[in-house]
């Protein structure tokens, strides 16, 4: 066997060894936990899921669809959008069927000004499944 053979064999010897014996870590219990159960404990502790989308008018049909955690950084982005659009623009927002009543007026009342500047807004709950 040459050198250069000895030494390649070498070098993907010690590759094998450090894919084989590299220790493994099993995720955290929250990482394993069900999209299902995440949710409802996101509901529990009043946060929720909020689907957008902002409209043009009829004439100019431009989309922009968004997924966000409801909080405050959500509603800016949400105005942000807004305020680059032109009168006509129609916002759906759609939260969690789980959301309380009180979040969705909050929500609601948030992007009613809006309105005054032409936005069609509409809030609303996704509907559950039976």
């Amino acid at each position: 066997m040459s050198s250069l053979d000895s030494a390649a064999t070498s070098f993907t010897s010690d590759i094998d060894d450090a894919i084989l014996f590299e220790p493994v870590t099993a995720p955290p219990r929250a990482v394993a936990a069900s999209a299902d159960e995440q949710q409802a404990r996101r509901a529990r502790e009043g946060v929720a899921v909020l689907r957008t989308r902002l409209s043009g008018p009829i004439w100019n049909p431009a989309v922009l669809e968004r997924v966000f955690w409801l909080d405050p950084y959500a509603i800016e982005i949400l105005f942000d959008d807004a305020e680059r659009s032109i009168p006509g623009t129609r916002l759906e927002v759609q939260l969690d069927g789980t959301t309380p009543r009180a979040i969705l007026a909050r929500v609601r009342a948030r992007l009613s000004r809006l309105e005054s500047r032409g936005i069609s807004v509409e809030v609303r709950r996704a509907r559950t499944a039976a």
